[in-house]
């Protein structure tokens, strides 16, 4: 059954206690909130919110739960079966939209970064090179030999030189 039968189904139901004086029938008020979720539902069907048409039909569900005890229990039975085949068919007719692709965008090419050069203003001091030492020649201080006493301290020799 197409979407437009079932919602012209609805509006029969739905209409066919409106104005009505008869307690078995929907009160004129709750008709009305039930057509008005029946065009809800029918258009946000047609323009692909199929999350709001699925929240439409809940919404629904809810005012046919909460008709008063006096509506005629067949007439309710009637509503419950027409909401959930609502909501078997609204995920069969509803076509999400096509989420926007973005289009492709050029990627910039890279740029080239100079690489940091010495600075012109600073001018680099040159290191001196320590300069040879020049090492002081030997002292040309002549060695003292000591006397060839046989180790004899001078003085406590003995005139024959026994010791």
């Amino acid at each position: 059954m197409s979407r437009v039968a079932l919602l012209a189904l609805a509006a029969v139901l739905l209409l066919s206690g409106c104005g009505s004086s008869n307690a078995r029938m929907i009160p004129a008020d709750k008709a009305q909130a039930l057509k008005d979720q029946a065009d809800q539902i029918a258009q946000k069907t047609t323009d692909s919110d199929c999350g709001g048409a699925e929240r439409a039909v809940n919404d629904t569900r809810a005012l046919v739960t909460e008709l008063p005890a006096t509506v005629s229990i067949r007439l309710k039975a009637n509503l419950v079966q027409w909401v959930n085949h609502l909501a078997l068919q609204v995920p069969k007719d509803c076509t999400p939209k096509p989420s926007a692709t973005p289009s492709p965008t050029d990627t910039p090419a890279p740029t080239e970064t100079p690489t940091p050069s010495a600075s012109p203003d600073k001018t680099a001091t040159p290191t001196p090179t320590p300069s040879a030492t020049d090492t002081p020649a030997p002292d040309s201080t002549p060695t003292v030999q000591p006397p060839s006493t046989g180790g004899v301290t001078p003085g406590n020799a003995t005139p024959n030189g026994n010791g």
